[in-house]
């Protein structure tokens, strides 16, 4: 995973015959992948969102100036890539 910090990351993965080599190979393609969102004041989203994959649901809710990141640890790696700050995520199944 990588990001800018600004609003823009991606998510790559890289097979090699090092360690060094695979990362390097999952960076270059993170960097191909990036995405980008709009964000409200620099630090959250516009609005909630309710997404389904599968089994799983994600409820990701914009929250106040201050608020602070309540999510996992897999998710809040996601949003600090993204440089979200002010942002609440609830899981609901199992996030794979």
């Amino acid at each position: 995973m990588v990001g800018t910090g600004q609003g823009a990351a991606g998510l790559g993965r890289g097979r090699g015959s090092t360690v060094a080599i695979a990362t390097r190979v999952a960076t270059e393609r993170a960097y191909k992948n990036l995405i980008a969102i709009d964000r409200y004041r620099g630090n959250s989203i516009t609005k909630d969102l309710y997404l389904k994959y599968k089994r799983t649901k994600v409820i990701i809710k914009a929250c106040r100036m201050g608020w602070g990141i309540k999510a996992s640890f897999q998710m809040r790696t996601v949003l600090y890539a993204f440089g979200l700050t002010d942002i609440s995520v609830t899981t609901i199944g199992t996030i794979y």
